[in-house]
């Protein structure tokens, strides 16, 4: 009976770690989904800019009101500091500003920003498989989340 058990969990444990890594992977690119729009939405009611801040290096990012602008909401805005999942890294960024640390993203008041991408990665269990999920904004304000599952020959 241990035996079997034991048997039991060699199977299951490895899948069970990447089906997390791929949640992880998921909920990550969709919190930064979410942020982006509630970026692009707070911008639009208030009338106000917004940034969206990235650390790439510490993992968080979060949405804040641009130095020296004074926020009808107080400056306390309803999207705290997020963290990356576990085993969640960038591969690629573009169209966002160095700023210090940070990577940054101002919403105009319009709900706009210039166009811009995050390409996020995490291994999968089956062999020679990656997969990315890219979290896009165009310069239209509209923002999409798609997975892609890309071989690592690039086919």
């Amino acid at each position: 009976m241990l035996m079997l058990i034991g048997i039991s969990a060699a199977t299951i444990v490895p899948h069970l770690n990447g089906t997390l890594g791929r949640w992880q992977l998921r909920e990550t690119a969709r919190n930064l989904e979410t942020t982006l729009q509630a970026a692009s939405q707070w911008a639009r009611v208030r009338q106000e800019s917004i940034v969206f801040a990235l650390d790439a290096k510490r993992g968080t990012f979060g949405l804040r009101v641009p130095p020296g602008v004074s926020s009808s909401g107080g400056g306390l805005l309803s999207v705290g500091r997020q963290s990356f999942g576990q085993g969640v890294e960038i591969v690629r960024m573009g169209g966002f500003t160095d700023q210090g640390a940070e990577k940054i993203l101002a919403f105009r008041p319009d709900g706009t920003a210039p166009a811009a991408e995050i390409v996020l990665a995490g291994s999968r269990p089956d062999a020679n498989r990656e997969t990315l999920w890219q979290i896009a904004v165009d310069d239209h304000g509209t923002i999409r989340c798609e997975e892609k599952s890309v071989d690592e020959e690039g086919e």
